[in-house]
């Protein structure tokens, strides 16, 4: 299947539709392309799952951090699956925070 469907923002910080309401984010996410990001999911269509891959996303803003929180509370508000693939860096971080169970489970 072809990997690219949809692509927003720059370069080193593009996130990619790999499947319908499934993105892939970059290495790193800054303070910048969290407010592009935000915008990009307010206008996706409202299906039963969504799911980030962030398998590869090792450097993240803070401001980041707030829309997953955020995204996950709007799905679990709508009664939409919420599904997060994590670096191992991201799985420090978050459990770090103590916010790795909210964030991962359902």
């Amino acid at each position: 299947m072809k990997e690219l469907m949809k692509t927003i923002s720059q370069p080193d910080t593009e996130i990619n539709e790999i499947y319908p309401n499934q993105w892939k984010f970059p290495h790193r996410v800054d303070f910048e392309t969290t407010s592009t990001y935000i915008n990009k999911m307010d206008g996706l269509d409202r299906a039963d799952q969504l799911t980030f891959d962030l398998s590869d996303t090792e450097i993240v803003h803070s401001s980041f951090i707030g829309f997953l929180i955020d995204t996950k509370r709007k799905c679990r508000n709508n009664d939409r699956e919420f599904n997060l693939l994590i670096s191992p860096y991201l799985e420090k971080i978050f459990r770090s925070l103590e916010i790795y169970d909210y964030l991962l489970y359902n």
